[in-house]
């Protein structure tokens, strides 16, 4: 005889009546010729009830005819409990199947349970939007860019804005390694710190100091730009070390971008020895100035063939250095052409806190001449300020 593998049926909670009669009705099945005859199905039928439920007093309740056959027990069970008929979702509902669907930036880098089984969040996320847009089905790719847009913008980054279809979008998403994503938030929450930063300067309410800042913002201390000093280690005479705070001179644009084209390495062309010539002028810049951003004191060398640095434009893909360097040096020669510095006032700001945070990582112990040329500075800033302080003075008084 077949083993018992039939479940008990109490329709009392959440079981359903058509899985309990198909599971009856495979173990008959399965059951040698004449092992299981009409009367011995319908006894059968009532001992896999469970005792009290629902379902067991609807049986007892039967005629004694209905529950000796197995023909007529099973044509009133399925009067009483007839088999329910999914509802077919229309294009619309699955559309919006579809758009529901979401990938959430708190869930990136988890792992989720599949059909028993462990899996990132975005191989799961993609699984599940590549069968609903088969359900539609979207044939022509035509949802794509939107599900796209609802992307974490960490994944919107990696897997590029191109068109795509559905095969290359589940493609791009299940290629993505998790080094690759933890990469990218890193990146996205340094430059959401740095924008909360700058807000945060922006905001700050007008005081004095502030306002002075403000009018000296565009003052120049001295005729010769001071490049970033490289840096020092203490001699074995030096018994002491200093560690000035980091100093600034704001200069006009128009200065700067003299030294934008005085420095600005060549465009190689794009041919063997002009890629041979480009890794070798890459390689130095790594080797001298590390992780540095590049400015107009240390430019980047551009990929051969590739656009004029204030065209905006370059061949991708590109260095992360030579993007920087292209926005440094197409914004001051873009903002002198505009008028000068008079129309980049809050491209200022934000390029004189990305200087901070680099003079920050710059900060070692200096040599003695270094010290003495920062304090120059300060000394110069000092007098320039007690002037500014006094001539307003004056000025306020002549009002009076």
């Amino acid at each position: 005889m077949a083993p018992d593998t039939a479940t008990t049926f109490s329709r009392d909670g959440d079981d359903n009546p058509q899985d309990f009669i198909r599971a009856l009705q495979r173990l008959f099945m399965l059951g040698a010729v004449g092992t299981f005859d009409d009367v011995t199905k319908a006894k059968y039928f009532g001992f896999n009830l469970k005792a009290g439920s629902t379902a067991d007093i609807w049986h007892r309740g039967l005629p004694i005819a209905t529950r000796a056959s197995w023909a007529l027990l099973e044509a009133a069970f399925l009067v009483n409990w007839p088999e329910k008929v999914a509802v077919v979702k229309t294009t619309s509902e699955k559309k919006a199947a579809l758009l529901a669907c979401m990938l959430l930036d708190r869930d990136l880098l988890k792992k989720v349970a599949v059909a028993g089984l462990e899996e990132y969040s975005h191989v799961a996320y993609v699984d599940r939007v590549e069968k609903l847009a088969g359900d539609i089905p979207d044939t022509g790719n035509l949802l794509v860019d939107t599900v796209k847009e609802k992307l974490p913008r960490v994944i919107f980054k990696l897997v590029g804005s191109k068109d795509m279809t559905w095969a290359e979008f589940a493609q791009a998403i299940r290629a993505l390694t998790i080094a690759e994503i933890s990469e990218k938030i890193e990146e996205e929450r340094e430059k959401v710190a740095r924008e909360r930063r700058i807000d945060a300067f922006l905001n700050t309410p007008n005081t004095p100091s502030k306002a002075l800042g403000a009018a000296f913002q565009n003052v120049t201390l001295s005729s010769t730009p001071i490049p970033p000093q490289p840096r020092f280690t203490p001699t074995a005479a030096a018994h002491q070390t200093y560690q000035p705070a980091p100093t600034f001179i704001t200069r006009p644009d128009i200065e700067r971008l003299v030294d934008v084209k005085r420095n600005t390495i060549s465009i190689q062309p794009d041919t063997p020895a002009g890629r041979d010539q480009y890794n070798i002028q890459a390689n130095q810049y790594l080797a001298e100035q590390g992780t540095k951003k590049p400015n107009e004191y240390r430019p980047y060398p551009p990929t051969p063939g590739s656009q004029p640095l204030a065209s905006g434009c370059q061949r991708p893909p590109a260095p992360r250095q030579e993007f920087t360097w292209r926005q440094v040096a197409g914004g001051i020669e873009n903002r002198v052409r505009r008028g000068g510095q008079a129309a980049a006032t809050s491209i200022n700001l934000v390029s004189h806190i990305l200087e901070y945070e680099e003079e920050l990582e710059r900060r070692n112990p200096v040599t003695r001449e270094d010290y003495d040329l920062v304090i120059e500075e300060h000394r110069q800033l000092k007098e320039a300020y007690a002037r500014a302080l006094s001539d307003q003075g004056k000025a306020e008084g002549s009002s009076n």
